[in-house]
């Protein structure tokens, strides 16, 4: 599992970085946020009100879905193995 932050301009660049590594399975940000109570936060900004993170999402659903292709591929080649 990966992070990206999906609220920057350079995701497609961290998600092709990340890509790289064989063993990638998926991206993970963590989005939980209390504005009554910031230290239940684990995020800087409600991301849910974020456009910009909205969009990039999209990207990241591509990637993630692309990444889980390869891996339900390399999972069905050790069942044939075995």
């Amino acid at each position: 599992m990966a992070y990206a932050d999906f609220s920057k301009n350079n995701i497609s660049e961290v998600l092709d970085a990340h890509q790289e590594y064989k063993n990638t399975r998926g991206i993970r940000q963590i989005l939980s946020y209390n504005k009554e109570e910031p230290k239940y936060s684990h995020a800087s900004e409600d991301f849910m009100k974020n456009s910009v993170w909205y969009g990039n999402a999209e990207i990241g659903l591509k990637t993630v879905k692309v990444l889980d292709a390869v891996y339900r591929s390399m999972k069905s080649e050790k069942v044939e193995k075995i």
